[in-house]
């Protein structure tokens, strides 16, 4: 029988009890892989045999349940920090997007449609301007650790879902309000459709981000086993 390699199990294993953002953590796991095959190398050149070095290796560096919660933290701060990054930078830049849109052919007319429309308009900025100035206090907050890491975590994911939520929903809302002025828009300026679908996919991955960022807040691994 194979005999499994002590360094592989406790990498394997570590992995498995973190939860994050891929690249972060994959680059995490590969700095502990690292670092458990140099002392493997130190204590072989010492005289210990393959085996045994692995073994002393391992036992160093610490149970996994003793290590994962500390290398969990520091995953779930990752996550509300990318998380308010990308708020911060994405909801003001949908509003400068949409007012080239507006400046560079057919706009709304405020005779023309709906008055939630107008409503709807008006909260899809403020609630994008104020996201995103939100956005800048929690990167800042959590590059600077003003707070508890799980805290802007957590306030960095109930501000990409909600904000995403209420901007969603208010374009929707704003459109169908006044169908027939949207679909002239469309139709008059080439710029309008290409914008919609990129703010959908923009809102969803918003809201995506919202989700990973609670989830990360809230996910704790046990200090026992």
């Amino acid at each position: 029988m194979t005999r499994k390699c002590p360094v592989g199990q406790h990498v394997a294993a570590l992995e498995r009890a973190l939860h994050g953002p891929g690249r972060v953590r994959r680059s995490m796991v590969r700095e502990v892989r690292d670092g458990l095959d140099d002392a493997v190398d130190a204590y072989c050149r010492g005289g210990l045999d393959p085996d045994a070095a692995a073994a002393q290796a391992v036992r160093d560096f610490g149970p996994v349940h003793e290590i994962a919660p500390q290398m969990q933290e520091e995953l779930a701060a990752r996550q509300g920090r990318r998380t308010a990054a990308l708020v911060m930078v994405a909801f003001p830049g949908l509003v400068i997007a949409w007012d080239v849109v507006w400046r560079s052919g057919t706009a709304w007319h405020p005779g023309e449609i709906a008055p939630v429309s107008l409503v709807m308009a008006r909260l899809e900025d403020v609630t994008a301007i104020v996201g995103g100035l939100a956005g800048l206090v929690l990167v800042v907050a959590g590059f600077l650790r003003l707070v508890p890491q799980r805290l802007v975590t957590a306030l960095a994911g109930l501000l990409a879902g909600v904000g995403g939520l209420v901007c969603a929903g208010a374009a929707v809302l704003m459109n169908v309000a006044s169908p027939t002025s949207s679909a002239s828009l469309v139709a008059t300026n080439p710029l309008v459709l290409p914008a919609f679908v990129v703010s959908g996919v923009m809102f969803l991955a918003i809201m995506r981000a919202g989700f990973r960022a609670l989830r990360a807040a809230r996910r704790r691994v046990p200090s026992d086993e």
